[in-house]
């Protein structure tokens, strides 16, 4: 052994044969010891037992990415926006038939009324507040659409939500759909629940010719359900078919048709029955009576139509476009409160309750 400045030890000889110890002293009068040993040129090699390793891919709740903030796609935590993802695992796990189910799993979002409208950090929303593929759009306000064709929902709260060409200063509700695949799946569920809730919906998706350069997806979905309110249902009619067009890996289209066929009641809910000398009887009335009329409906049907176009010039540079149209029918016909106190039992109008 021989040693340099600054008690730095270096060993140029090692002891071969059995295990040896060599004591090294440095200035301060510390000690350490060292422990080596030479494996004789004639053993035999060892041969451990095979060791297997399983994995499992991980399935995440979360969104790494988002396209709709900035119009290109960047990881979430480079995007100066709160942003709340649900991803389609979620909603099939949850069961989230309607966009009303997915939106419980979102905190600081709660409903404002039993149609598709919600407060967002505490303020209402209006019925242009929600967007698909990031376009803005007007629909699904009185009745809630079907989660089929949704691939995730992404809901951007506080006033910077404006970057989504939206004035609503709580936040945006943008809904993704389900793009083409490269490869081939078909999936056919059937559901049921509560209060005669059945749900059937089909997802099939991949390529149509040996290149993978055309793909194509179809979403259908069909629902029914009644409520615990007499004589209210909704039901639901859903067909999302897309193709996507991917010459090489830099410029990819896409053209993507949605048609909603929706069918049911607007529940209005119920007056303050019992309202005598500022005070109410919630109890009153069962929560099930309905002031409609069984013949009461509420149709809409509603068709858009999606063209976008992607090219990547370079790892930095790209350019998207997008392009929506959209077309929607409604027809109402309703019996329904005037939302406003019955009169006392002296048949008195009250104003209010204070």
């Amino acid at each position: 052994m021989t040693t340099h400045f600054f008690n730095h030890a270096e060993i140029n000889h090692v002891i071969s044969g059995k295990t040896k110890r060599l004591v090294a002293v440095s200035f301060g009068c510390f000690s350490s010891f060292i422990y080596s040993q030479q494996i004789p040129q004639d053993s035999a090699e060892a041969t451990i037992q095979t060791v297997e390793i399983l994995g499992r891919r991980s399935k995440a709740y979360t969104s790494d990415y988002s396209f709709a903030a900035t119009k290109i796609a960047m990881k979430n935590k480079d995007i100066p926006l709160t942003l709340n993802t649900v991803t389609k695992e979620l909603i099939n796990d949850r069961q989230a038939f309607q966009l009303g189910d997915v939106m419980k799993n979102v905190s600081g979002v709660s409903p404002s009324s039993y149609y598709n409208q919600y407060n967002i950090r505490g303020i209402s929303q209006n019925e242009e507040g929600q967007f698909i593929n990031g376009l803005r759009t007007r629909q699904y306000y009185f009745l809630q659409p079907l989660t089929a064709n949704i691939e995730r929902v992404e809901v951007f709260k506080g006033p910077a939500s404006i970057t989504m060409s939206s004035v609503d200063p709580g936040g945006t509700i943008n809904m993704v759909t389900k793009k083409p695949l490269d490869v081939a799946r078909h999936e056919v569920s059937i559901s049921a629940g509560s209060f005669d809730t059945y749900r059937t919906t089909a997802d099939l998706t991949g390529p149509l010719n040996k290149k993978k350069t055309i793909l194509y997806r179809f979403n259908g979905a069909y629902q029914s359900a009644e409520s615990f309110r007499d004589h209210v249902e909704n039901n639901g009619f859903l067909i999302s078919p897309s193709i996507s067009f991917i010459p090489n890996e830099k410029t990819s289209v896409n053209l993507e048709l949605i048609y909603n066929d929706l069918h049911g009641n607007l529940d209005r809910g119920q007056p303050i029955f019992g309202a005598v000398a500022g005070k109410t009887n919630l109890k009153s009335t069962p929560t099930s009576l309905n002031l409609g009329a069984p013949t009461d409906y509420f149709k809409t049907k509603e068709l858009i139509i999606t063209a976008s176009l992607a090219h990547y010039f370079t790892k930095n540079i790209s350019f998207n476009l997008s392009y929506m149209k959209q077309f929607w029918r409604e027809n109402l016909e309703e019996h329904r409160t005037t939302n406003s106190f019955v009169p006392d039992i002296d048949n008195s109008p009250i104003n209010n309750l204070a």
